[in-house]
């Protein structure tokens, strides 16, 4: 091709590419509808360990997913995360939640999120005394066609603060 001939193509090209449509932008996640997704997920959840239902509760792993105990206890896949849990279900004699809420939610795309909460709850481990517990956790999630599923799991339990004492006048 002679050099007149490129300059010919390249201008051309051009002119077919400023005149193509532009690409179609995909809509942003909705924020509010993925909080209220994991806030379901998040209660169904509250409602297996109170069943103590270790099978329930890998169900809302991924196959590798990953759970970490205040303890740094760790187990890594669905058979591994039922046997902590059936262990974990045993150390207790009652656990009552008494609040529990997503404090950040960071939205990656459409299918993954990671949530940054907390929990407040009473737990009367076998042979000890009833302590209110604050439970620090983050959660990286991902949307299959079951719904959204616990990639990775860590959790910071620890007791709660107790409340400043009044201050004398």
């Amino acid at each position: 091709m002679t050099t007149r001939s490129w300059l010919g193509f390249t201008v051309a090209l051009v002119s077919l590419t400023a005149c193509a449509a532009p690409a179609a932008t995909k809509a942003a996640p909705d924020a509010v509808v993925i909080r209220a997704e994991l806030n379901k997920t998040i209660d169904s959840a509250l409602q297996i360990i109170k069943m103590r239902d270790a099978v329930a509760l890998k169900a809302m792993f991924t196959d590798d997913g990953t759970w970490i105990l205040p303890d740094a206890s760790t187990a890594v896949g669905k058979p591994a995360i039922e046997a902590l849990a059936k262990a974990f279900f045993t150390s207790y004699d009652s656990w009552s939640v008494k609040s529990d809420s997503i404090d950040t939610l960071i939205i990656l795309s459409d299918s993954e999120a990671v949530t940054f909460s907390h929990q407040l709850y009473t737990l009367t481990l076998k042979g000890k005394t009833t302590e209110l517990q604050n439970n620090p956790f983050m959660d990286y999630w991902r949307k299959t066609a079951g719904g959204w599923k616990i990639v990775y799991e860590l959790n910071a339990n620890g007791p709660a603060p107790k409340a400043p004492a009044a201050k004398k006048p």
